[in-house]
């Protein structure tokens, strides 16, 4: 956000309230550190906050008296205003007081008020009527957890049915059922991940995230989308120290390339669950090519394969398996962590381009990436944001220069960027 890139002239601020005591904002008196860190696929993130002396015995006292309701917000201020977070209701998990010689230090950790429901197991099993001439839908039953567990529900992207077949030899379908077996919600949500494809053309890469700054939390489902425009594009140049961003580690490799960039093939081996028949089902690009994904190769890495390791599954289980893993597969390539100057706005699974340059050219790794982890830290003076994040591999949408617009599958005959 451009607002942060002149930080020179504003300071961080920590808006932190446990029962009925304020932390002073600005500067937070008594205050040494606070991190709060939010992940996909969690109803629930958690929060660290160390203080000293005052403010560590008003808080421990707080504590003592059974308080642990918190809430908080934090930011920028300066210039033209703030710039704010959303207010985070959450519960006091853990702590620690240590007193010394010097003084006194208390460290407290707590989570975002979804845990009230992420920590409870249940037992439940979803299935449709015999009657029905259409199998159960993955979404159906993210929507019936939400209405259960009282989240709010965002963009749930509708599914096609799932069926199991009988097996090797038969095409017979029955209705598959899913047993949520002494898991909690939030866990069996994520096993559902690998069997849900999209109605229209059945692709996968279905994700779970949360927004937890709603009470209560909101719940989203979909496969990513890289053709939305991106939240925010990062442009930095090697070796320089203008602009807002501190760091950029591509966890990148030759065998990870490999993989990620090639078509993607995806094999599965396994004992077909009621016949005990040996079955074998392979995906790839060319053997779909309706769904040709894979865009900018300058080689061929069509020898590598991604085996999954099951033990018995039918059919369609393992064709679920399969595209879960191809689609995954193109759509996070790799893994890369960014640290920029605090921003609050930020929010797991947002799409963000990020351009390096090397000797005024866009480096190979620059591209869209999705948001997998958001670390924001505010301490000593200083907030910054890190983010952990996945690379786009199957090149839709993807912008690798500044002020690009979104592209649909490039192909070998565009112009390669800089290796």
């Amino acid at each position: 956000m451009s607002e942060v890139a002149d930080r020179q002239i504003l300071v961080p601020f920590l808006d932190f309230q446990l029962g009925d005591f304020e932390l002073t904002p600005i500067p937070p008196e008594y205050f040494l550190d606070f991190s709060y860190t939010r992940t996909v696929r969690n109803a629930s993130n958690e929060f660290v906050i160390t203080v000293y002396d005052q403010t560590a015995l008003e808080m421990g006292f707080r504590i003592a008296q059974g308080m642990d309701d918190v809430s908080f917000s934090y930011g920028w201020f300066g210039g033209d205003g703030e710039i704010r977070s959303p207010t985070y209701n959450a519960i006091i998990m853990d702590y620690e007081s240590d007193f010394e010689a010097g003084g006194a230090t208390l460290s407290i950790t707590g989570f975002t008020v979804g845990v009230k429901s992420q920590g409870k197991p249940r037992e439940k099993a979803y299935r449709v009527d015999e009657d029905s001439d259409e199998g159960l839908k993955i979404h159906e039953i993210v929507e019936e957890v939400a209405e259960m567990e009282g989240w709010e529900i965002g963009h749930i992207e509708p599914t096609a049915p799932v069926y199991k077949k009988e097996g090797t030899e038969t095409e017979e379908e029955v209705h598959k059922v899913f047993k949520q077996s002494n898991q909690t919600s939030v866990s069996f949500l994520r096993s559902l991940e690998e069997y849900a494809m999209t109605e229209e053309n059945e692709e996968g890469g279905y994700r779970l995230w949360f927004e937890d700054h709603t009470s209560p939390p909101t719940i989203n489902f979909a496969p990513p989308d890289y053709l939305e425009d991106p939240y925010e594009e990062y442009e930095f140049e090697w070796n320089s120290p203008e602009g807002n961003v501190r760091d950029f580690n591509p966890r990148f490799s030759g065998l990870i390339r490999a993989i990620a960039t090639s078509n993607s093939n995806t094999e599965i081996k396994a004992v077909e669950e009621t016949s005990n028949d040996m079955l074998k089902e392979e995906y790839d690009d060319d053997s779909n090519p309706d769904k040709q994904l894979s865009g900018f190769k300058d080689k061929d890495y069509s020898e590598y394969k991604n085996t999954l390791d099951v033990s018995s599954v039918s059919k369609d289980e393992a064709k679920g398996k399969e595209v879960a893993n191809f689609f995954t597969s193109m759509s996070e390539a790799y893994e890369a962590e960014l640290i920029v100057d605090g921003d609050p706005y930020l929010e797991a699974y947002n799409t963000i381009t990020v351009i390096p340059y090397v000797w005024g050219e866009p480096h190979h790794t620059a591209g869209d990436y999705k948001i997998f982890e958001i670390e924001d830290t505010i301490g000593g003076g200083d907030f910054e944001t890190t983010c952990t994040l996945m690379k786009n591999a199957s090149r839709e949408g993807e912008r690798t220069k500044p002020g690009d617009d979104v592209v649909s599958h490039p192909t070998a005959a565009d112009e390669p960027i800089m290796t």
